[in-house]
């Protein structure tokens, strides 16, 4: 079960970084801009009065967060593809740690992908 939840943690990633986003932008425009046509889409911020400090304080921390989140499985995700790409096999065996771990975190797909590579050097696991 778990496993099959890493393969969706990007998704929740992304889906929980818009969300901070979208709360840190019509909290932003609520404490600093004022913009009428912003108000009008603001899901009601405009009512929470002397709470709408604390969304700003917690959306600006959850989207910082979640946004540096992506990043890194990105990163690691690119990390990934250029190792298992490449055709050297000291280069290979050089950062075998690294992308064992990377695998069990992004889930079977990966996993899978590194048994392929494995094999394909003929290396033990």
């Amino acid at each position: 079960m778990a496993s099959k939840l890493r393969e969706f943690l990007l998704y929740f990633y992304l889906v929980i970084a818009v969300v901070g986003l979208v709360f840190l932008f019509f909290s932003t425009n609520y404490l600093f801009f004022h913009n009428s046509a912003v108000d009008t889409y603001s899901f009601g911020l405009d009512t929470v009065g002397n709470w709408n400090d604390w969304i700003f304080i917690i959306s600006l921390f959850i989207s910082g967060v979640f946004v540096y989140y992506v990043y890194k499985w990105i990163d690691d995700d690119r990390f990934f593809m250029r190792n298992i790409n490449s055709d050297s096999k000291s280069h290979f065996m050089k950062n075998m740690k690294k992308l064992e771990k990377i695998a069990r975190e992004h889930g079977s797909i990966y996993q899978q992908m590194l048994q392929n590579k494995k094999s394909f050097w003929k290396i033990r696991a």
